[in-house]
């Protein structure tokens, strides 16, 4: 429960990001014509999905057992494979949200009306058996697998079907790109955070969670900063940041 209440905090604050941008993909669905512009937003869209589930993948696989043996002693931790399929199930089950959003957008629900029932059905029957072999390690390995072997799939396929009426090959290359991108990265924080020799719990976990924070985010800056994406989200953070520049010198004139 304890893993269970961090990964669900971490989901509530997210999910306020693709909230708010629900509107603005429905008024671009509203555009029929417009597939082009539909299009180039879902892949900024998904690039940014990408850089915040997988900065959140190192920060869950470096920091949650510190932060839980801070909080309420050793004896409540799991092992590291099991702390690394739960950050793993959360990180792959995050990467749905853009398809998601823009189906949900878009109003396309019948085509895959199925899908719940199948991945209800298949997520309890593996989690059974898994849960019997590994214990609740199992559990979360049973949301992977049904996660990969339906979701990731049919979603993709029918939003691009009946979306932007267009090959899903682009997205599946961006996806395997990311996934793998976050993998590396996640592992050499991890292996960073393991050199870590303080042994105080808190100061151990200051430090771990300082280069969880910094360098995850280098990584991703030096593997995508020439990508068309980034350049849009770096361009519009600079506007962001001018534009209460700006706010600030007139109120300070005033």
């Amino acid at each position: 429960s304890n893993y269970y209440m961090i990964t669900n905090a971490l989901t509530t604050v997210i999910m306020q990001v693709f909230s708010s941008v629900s509107a603005e993909v429905g008024n671009l669905n509203a555009e029929k014509e417009d597939k082009t512009s539909l299009i180039s937003s879902f892949y900024k869209m998904f690039f940014l999905n990408f850089w915040i589930y997988g900065f959140s993948l190192c920060c869950l696989v470096s920091l949650f057992n510190p932060f839980i043996t801070l909080w309420l002693g050793g004896g409540m931790t799991f092992d590291m494979l099991t702390v690394i399929i739960i950050s793993a199930s959360f990180f792959i089950t995050g990467m749905r949200r853009t398809v998601l959003t823009y189906r949900e957008s878009a109003g396309v629900f019948r085509p895959d009306r199925w899908k719940p029932a199948a991945e209800a059905v298949l997520n309890l029957g593996v989690s059974v058996i898994l849960a019997r072999v590994m214990g609740p390690a199992g559990v979360f390995l049973g949301t992977i697998i049904s996660t990969l072997s339906l979701c990731i799939w049919i979603e993709q396929l029918v939003v691009y079907k009946y979306v932007f009426k267009t090959s899903p090959l682009p997205y599946f290359k961006r996806l395997g790109i990311y996934s793998l991108s976050a993998a590396a990265v996640c592992a050499a924080t991890f292996l960073l955070c393991s050199l870590v020799g303080i042994e105080a719990p808190f100061w151990n976990f200051i430090a771990r969670a300082a280069i969880s924070l910094i360098f995850p985010n280098i990584c991703f800056a030096a593997l995508f900063g020439r990508t068309a994406e980034f350049a849009y989200f770096r361009s519009l953070i600079a506007e962001i940041f001018s534009a209460a520049a700006e706010k600030l010198g007139k109120r300070r004139s005033s």
